[in-house]
């Protein structure tokens, strides 16, 4: 059986092969592998992410299967860069494609979804991206957290508002003891740039060489 991926056909095996509502598809794996070698390194990166998250694909299983059949294909390269980087702890595509523009160029990588109780004594608050740097500073990152608040607006202003209180006040609380909390619009999917000014105006180090084409 012949697919198409974009401008490529790839021979797919009969056994990647399964029929589901009377189409014919491609197994997880194969899809996954397929995925990741035709999709640049941050989208490759969530494809990943969201194997291992949603479909409790294991990191070991997942490189060799990658390994074996993407020896020779173009984009295999990155495939594997995006299984050895991927964390089933990313909880939507853009947090992992965001991630991905973070490792192209250069940055230390956070830790995700960290979870960190209320200093004075409140609910226990779980953040996008965390970086404990030199020194004991630790800076937060959020993903478009006020756009999130806003896109209530329309349909119930008293909630956004509320919701937006609530928004400040766990802001004010996680930056008690001098945590930053840096946000990070989603328009830096489009824009690295943008996305390398704002770690940069938080001193987030960098820990490897930026990719060329990032």
């Amino acid at each position: 059986m012949v697919v198409a991926h974009g401008a490529a056909l790839e021979e797919v095996r009969a056994g990647e092969v399964r029929s589901a509502h009377g189409l014919r598809m491609t197994r997880l794996l194969r899809t996954v592998l397929d995925a990741t070698c035709a999709l640049p390194f941050p989208e490759a990166l969530a494809v990943a992410d969201s194997a291992m998250r949603f479909y409790g694909v294991g990191r070991e299983g997942l490189s060799a299967f990658v390994g074996e059949h993407g020896r020779g294909r173009h984009g295999a390269s990155i495939a594997r860069r995006a299984v050895e980087h991927a964390d089933p702890r990313s909880e939507n595509g853009g947090e992992s494609v965001v991630r991905g523009l973070m490792i192209e160029l250069g940055f230390a990588v956070p830790e995700l979804q960290v979870e960190i109780p209320d200093p004075l004594g409140g609910p226990t608050y779980r953040v996008d991206y965390l970086w404990r740097l030199d020194g004991g500073r630790r800076v937060i990152g959020e993903l478009d957290g006020m756009a999130k608040l806003m896109s209530d607006a329309r349909t119930s202003p008293e909630a956004t508002a509320r919701r937006i209180r609530n928004e400040r006040t766990r802001e004010a609380r996680l930056t008690v003891g001098g945590t930053s909390v840096m946000r990070i619009p989603s328009s830096v999917i489009g824009s690295p740039r943008e996305l390398e000014r704002i770690l940069e105006a938080y001193s987030i180090p960098r820990t490897h060489p930026r990719c060329r084409h990032a």
